[in-house]
């Protein structure tokens, strides 16, 4: 999708946006639907030069004034550097806002040092951080507290349709996720990242923030569209999201 199209649609949905041009394209990711299976095809991203590196950090600096939650989510491009989330998480601490972090490699193990409000990493990707292999729940539970041992305050760890769990304010908690029959789990974690961030905007408690993160992931999978949900549907999925705290 060309930058022009992705305002439009930015435009159309009434979500404010704020771009920094750069000289090479935006990458395409696609996802086929086919037979009831999904294949993702992932473009390269393009490599950002330095100037085009500060100029975002510029404009971002003036955005941190205009909110509460900062998000980040996905791969760094060529250029900016592995260390490029945790410049990020250090100016929203400064400023006191909250940031979530959904990233995976190198990308998450320097982020966390800056202290990021909340990291949303999934299975595979907390077992390459932590180089262990989970295949119980004692296991993983031992992983959660290890993680958070290393510098987020808060850590939340999607598990696809068995639900998630995390750790908010040293509280561990178990989170089952609504039954349903998927038609894309494709956006799924970045919806529930959506939830989360909108329940911490919100100031919602860590049962109902995490009951609103699960509740986003499971709608989008009703859903062939990426990334959406149907918003009259959230007090009913709400009412079918467990949380338990262990």
């Amino acid at each position: 999708m060309e930058i022009r199209e992705s305002r439009q649609q930015l435009d159309r949905q009434g979500i404010k946006h704020s771009f920094i041009k750069i000289r090479q394209n935006t990458r395409h990711c696609l996802a086929l639907m086919h037979e009831g299976n999904q294949t993702e095809v992932l473009e390269s991203g393009p490599e950002i030069s330095m100037d085009e590196s500060e100029l975002f950090i510029e404009n971002y600096k003036k955005l941190l004034n205009l909110c509460n939650v900062v998000v980040a989510s996905g791969s760094i491009p060529a250029g900016p550097g592995t260390a490029f989330y945790r410049r990020l998480i250090s100016l929203a601490n400064k400023k006191g806002r909250k940031f979530i972090l959904d990233t995976s490699g190198d990308a998450l193990k320097e982020g966390i040092k800056a202290h990021p409000f909340l990291i949303k990493p999934n299975l595979h990707e907390i077992e390459l951080l932590l180089k262990v292999k989970i295949e119980t729940e004692e296991e993983l539970i031992n992983a959660v507290q290890r993680l958070a041992q290393k510098g987020p305050e808060n850590v939340v760890i999607s598990l696809g349709d068995k639900g998630a769990i995390g750790i908010l304010n040293n509280v561990l908690y178990r989170i089952r996720a609504a039954k349903i029959h998927a038609v894309s789990a494709v956006g799924s974690g970045d919806s529930m990242v959506a939830g989360l961030a909108l329940g911490i905007a919100r100031g919602y408690n860590a049962k109902k923030l995490l009951a609103l993160g699960s509740c986003f992931g499971a709608l989008n999978a009703l859903e062939s569209e990426t990334g959406y949900i149907d918003v009259n549907r959230i007090r009913e999925f709400m009412d079918k999201t467990e949380v338990t705290s262990l």
